[in-house]
């Protein structure tokens, strides 16, 4: 394996559970538009021990899903707050 960081120093892989509550939780990749409106992109879901990789737009995201994301940190950062639940 190549270490992508030496080549997209300023790219981050992650991932991130979607805890209950979550805002995104529920909702479909195109109504949250992660690319388009935060600049990331969910590379694959697990779900249920099933990896969903390259999921569709229609695909829903779903509380307990573990989401792989791919971004600036920077986008990674902000993007967090919409895999917990909102305080307040």
């Amino acid at each position: 394996l190549c270490d992508f960081r030496f080549y997209l120093p300023d790219v981050e892989v992650c991932t991130l559970r979607v805890k209950d509550g979550a805002p995104i939780a529920g909702k479909s990749l195109s109504q949250v538009e992660l690319r388009k409106k935060h600049g990331v992109t969910l590379l694959a879901l697990s779900r249920d021990s099933q990896v969903v990789s390259n999921p569709s737009a229609d695909t829903q995201i779903l509380e307990g899903d573990i989401s792989v994301l791919v971004g600036t940190p920077e986008n990674i950062t902000r993007v967090r707050r919409l895999f917990a639940p909102e305080a307040g």
